[in-house]
C-alpha cells in the first residue's frame, strides 16, 4: 500500500516538473521572438523605418515625386551613417524636398540621385522583408498561443488528476486506517479470548480440585462409617457366640 501511494506521488511529481520544464522552453520561444523583432525594430531600424516613416505603399510612394524623393533621403542618410559619414541635416516633414536637396553638398548630392534612381527595387525588397517578418512572427507567436493554450489545458487536467489522486490518497488512507482499527480490534479480542481461556482453565481445574475433595472426604466418610459398622457387627457376633457357648 505504502508503494503505490509513493508511486502515485512521484509520478505526479514528475508529469508537475514536464509542465515547468514545457512553461520554461515557451518563455524562451517568447524571448526570442520578442528579441528578433527588436533586432528588427532598433538594432538595424533606419532602412525599414525609410519605408515605414512614409506609411505609404511601394505604388504610392513611386507614384508621387515628393514621397519618392523623401524616401531617398531616407535611404541616403541610413547610409552615410551606417558608413561612418555624416548624417543629413534635419529635413522637417512638412518641408518640401526641393528646398532640403539645396542644403546637400555635392558628394552627398551624388549619393542621393543613386538612391534616388533605385528606390522602386529598394522599396519592393523591404516591403517583401517587412511582410516576410509579419509572417513569421504572426506565425511564431500563433504558436506560441497554441502551445499556451496546450500548456493551460495540460495544466488543468494535471491538477484535476492531482485532485484525483488526493482524493484517492485520502480513500486508500481512510481505508488503511480502518483496516488498522479492525486489525487492532480483532487483536485486542483474540487477547482477550486467550485471558478467558486461561481463567475457565484455572476455574475449571479448581472445581475438578473441589469436586474430587469432595469425593475424597465422602469416601473416607462412607469407609468410616462402614468400619463402625463392621465393628458393630463384631461386637454382636461375639456377644451371640458367647452366649451359645453358654
Amino acid at each position: 500500500m505504502e508503494e503505490s501511494i509513493a508511486r502515485i506521488e512521484e509520478s505526479y511529481s514528475h508529469l508537475k516538473q514536464e509542465i515547468q520544464v514545457l512553461k520554461k522552453i515557451t518563455t524562451e520561444v517568447t524571448n526570442k521572438v520578442v528579441g528578433h523583432e527588436d533586432a528588427f525594430s532598433y538594432k538595424n531600424p533606419c532602412w525599414f523605418n525609410a519605408y515605414k516613416n512614409l506609411n505609404s505603399s511601394c505604388s504610392d510612394i513611386l507614384g508621387a515625386d515628393e514621397k519618392r524623393s523623401r524616401f531617398a533621403w531616407y535611404l541616403s542618410d541610413c547610409f552615410q551613417t551606417d558608413s561612418g559619414r555624416n548624417p543629413f541635416l534635419h529635413c522637417k516633414v512638412e518641408s518640401k524636398m526641393v528646398d532640403c536637396l539645396q542644403k546637400l553638398n555635392i558628394n552627398d548630392r551624388k549619393i542621393y540621385l543613386e538612391f534616388y534612381l533605385e528606390t522602386h527595387s529598394i522599396c519592393h525588397q523591404l516591403r517583401k522583408k517587412l511582410e516576410t517578418m509579419k509572417e513569421k512572427t504572426d506565425t511564431l507567436v500563433h504558436i506560441l498561443n497554441q502551445t499556451q493554450e496546450s500548456i493551460t489545458s495540460i495544466d488543468e487536467v494535471t491538477q484535476k488528476i492531482g485532485a484525483t489522486l488526493m482524493n484517492m490518497l485520502g480513500i486508500i488512507m481512510k481505508h488503511t486506517e480502518k483496516l488498522n482499527e479492525q486489525a487492532s480490534a480483532i487483536a485486542f479480542s483474540y487477547v482477550e479470548l486467550l485471558k478467558r481461556q486461561s481463567l475457565m482453565k484455572e476455574k475449571t481445574k479448581e472445581k475438578m480440585k473441589e469436586k474430587m475433595e469432595e469425593s475424597i472426604a465422602i469416601v473416607e466418610e462412607f469407609y468410616s462409617y462402614l468400619t463402625q459398622e463392621i465393628e458393630v457387627l463384631q461386637k454382636k457376633t461375639t456377644e451371640v457366640g458367647k452366649k451359645l457357648g453358654c
